[in-house]
């Protein structure tokens, strides 16, 4: 997921809201599945903040997310964000190595969705809304159990020499609407 000859800063990102009510069952194209997904950062002391609300839609081998309302703002002061960018990512739990990237979206640049241009790009501590819906599109590797999966949502920007980035995790599977011991959340609060 990350791009190995950049500098990175990691940013450890957690206590976020992430709703994701439904399932995304095992389905068949003719029988797509589409549940809720809504993530925030707002108010917490990350550089840069976001929040959408949209869906998420399992059609065959393909997963859609489209989030048709949201908004990013700064935490304190500008930010030059023309470079701000937003993936979405498939993880999936691996006894003895944790949650792992299977698949990812393209990087949406986010700066046009809310109306920022390449010569006016400031981003300032005032939410600016999505203009236009967002969309993004990973597939599903054969063989992906969505009952051991999750969304992640990925946004970076860079600073000065290095990109600062955080993610944002969904708590529940992807396969079912009721959550499941895991190897990856098994003694974590709210895991049966």
């Amino acid at each position: 997921m990350h791009f190995p000859s950049s500098p990175r800063l990691r940013l450890p990102f957690c206590g976020l809201l992430f709703a994701m009510a439904g399932a995304c069952a095992t389905t068949s194209a003719s029988h797509p599945v589409t549940a809720p997904v809504a993530i925030s950062s707002l108010r917490t002391v990350y550089g840069i903040q976001m929040h959408l609300d949209g869906s998420v839609t399992r059609r065959g081998d393909w997963l859609y997310v489209v989030a048709p309302t949201g908004s990013i703002r700064t935490y304190q002061g500008t930010a030059p964000a023309w470079d701000l960018t937003l993936r979405a990512g498939l993880t999936t739990c691996t006894a003895g190595r944790g949650w792992t990237v299977v698949s990812q979206s393209r990087a949406a640049r986010l700066a046009p969705l809310v109306g920022l241009t390449h010569d006016n790009s400031l981003l300032d501590t005032t939410g600016r809304a999505f203009r236009d819906t967002l969309r993004l599109d990973l597939g599903v590797p054969p063989g992906t159990d969505l009952g051991q999966s999750r969304l992640t949502f990925e946004l970076e920007w860079p600073i000065e020499s290095s990109i600062a980035f955080y993610s944002v995790d969904a708590d529940a599977p992807l396969g079912r609407p009721d959550s499941v011991v895991t190897p990856c959340n098994r003694g974590r609060i709210g895991a049966p």
